[in-house]
């Protein structure tokens, strides 16, 4: 449908209501707007409308005029979840929207009656009702522009959205017909955004082992599986202390060369108190940084296409890295810490060659807050887990489900390494 068609919808509404003399107080109508899902994998915002009254009550033909930002949000599908049923007196919803303008209108129509005697010329008998508690109406999915800007900014139009009130008819000849009155009408201003990262890292511990497991790239995967089974998690595993990260990243199976999950923080200015978002990531054997949901980046939502951002990469008993301050090409952000470099960052150590190919370091086993570096600390991690055999060790360096002597040669090689603890904390 075009604007002029969705225009002409709102003036015979508008015509109806002048004719009919529709007035208000049957009740009072609560809408929002709330998130459902964002899958970036496919690039789809899904948003729901939801439902609550003042009090327990019926509707009966209603319409839902909505804006969205058509700069990041396109050809929304909808999905009845309540409102459809011509066993409730319901007939199937009605859905157009106008791209161009970003404009949506959702209608509900109030069935013949036939089902259980109630419809539009008598008492509604068996119709949903509207409760105190939130209800879904309908759930809109959009296709997400890559790269885009701005936010969904969901909004309804309450000059135009209106619920006709019981049966849809005057109480008696010539009487008026009661609408429910709009109360409070929540937007949505959810970033909806999917802004990938293409990210590459090496962790020395699987870079510089001996692999038991033959590794499709040039890190071992020796946890996945390892001889005594699969011991990389399917959940991220950085929920506890330091990090204490709250992301609810899983995996439904471990990819065959996955090598680890990975820390990854995007910040405005390379530092911890810069951090804009962070996202829990699978370490594939090539260092490749991928989304747990599939495919090839790691996609965060919050970012935004046209600003600058270091990127810092954690390791449970790695060092932390960070990346300079780059800006994204074609929508993505690209950065390659295994060939770029550089060595150091602001004076503190950052990366660890080997034979020109950038690692992150290992043997940073405790984590903590003002400990961003690699000395004895560590090492009495390691000590007290030594040895350990076929499980996910905070002291296994070198990644595969052991904790023993080659563990303790990296972290030997490395100690003191400092790393840049003034700004980069878990």
């Amino acid at each position: 449908m075009n604007l002029t068609s969705i225009i002409m919808r709102v003036v015979s509404l508008t015509a109806f209501m002048v004719v009919f003399g529709l007035t208000s107080g049957a009740g009072t109508i609560d809408l929002q707007w709330v998130t459902s899902s964002l899958d970036c994998q496919n690039n789809t915002f899904c948003a729901t409308v939801q439902i609550k009254a003042d009090a327990t009550t019926k509707i009966a033909n209603s319409t839902i005029f909505w804006s969205y930002n058509n700069a990041l949000l396109s050809n929304p599908v909808a999905t009845s979840l309540n409102f459809d049923d011509v066993n409730a007196d319901y007939q199937a919803t009605s859905f157009t929207f106008n791209q161009a303008n970003g404009l949506g209108n959702y209608s509900i129509t109030l069935g013949s009656g036939t089902a259980t005697g109630g419809g539009p010329s008598g008492p509604v008998t068996s119709s949903e009702d509207v409760t105190t508690a939130w209800k879904d109406v309908v759930e809109f999915c959009f296709t997400v522009a890559a790269g885009a800007s701005g936010d969904s900014d969901l909004q309804f139009n309450t000059t135009v959205t209106n619920f006709n009130d019981t049966d849809n008819e005057p109480p008696s000849a010539n009487a008026d017909v009661d609408l429910h009155t709009i109360g409070a009408a929540a937007g949505l201003n959810d970033p909806a955004r999917c802004v990938p990262a293409a990210l590459k890292v090496y962790l020395e511990g699987p870079y510089s082992a001996t692999c038991i497991n033959t590794a499709p790239g040039a890190q071992c995967i020796d946890l996945n599986p390892s001889p005594f089974g699969q011991l990389i998690p399917t959940s991220q595993p950085y929920n506890v202390s330091p990090y204490f990260y709250a992301g609810t990243e899983s995996l439904s199976s471990i990819p065959a060369d996955m090598v680890d999950w990975v820390l990854v923080s995007a910040s405005t200015d390379g530092t911890t108190a810069g951090v804009v978002e962070t996202k829990a990531g699978v370490l594939l054997s090539n260092g490749d940084v991928v989304d747990a949901s599939g495919g090839s980046r790691l996609n965060f939502s919050t970012l935004n296409a046209a600003t600058n951002y270091a990127f810092i990469v954690r390791h449970r008993n790695h060092l932390d890295a960070a990346s300079p301050s780059i800006s994204s090409t074609s929508g993505v952000f690209t950065y390659d810490f295994t060939a770029s470099g550089p060595a150091t960052m602001n004076t503190f150590s950052n990366l660890k060659s080997i034979g020109g190919v950038f690692v992150m370091y290992g043997g940073d086993i405790l984590s903590a807050p003002g400990q961003l570096n690699i000395n004895v600390e560590d090492y009495n991690i390691w000590a007290v887990e030594t040895p350990g055999f076929a499980s996910y060790f905070d002291s296994d360096i070198d990644l595969n489900g052991n904790v023993n002597v080659f563990d303790y040669n990296i972290w030997s090689t490395n100690t003191p390494t400092f790393g840049n603890f003034l700004s980069i904390t878990p």
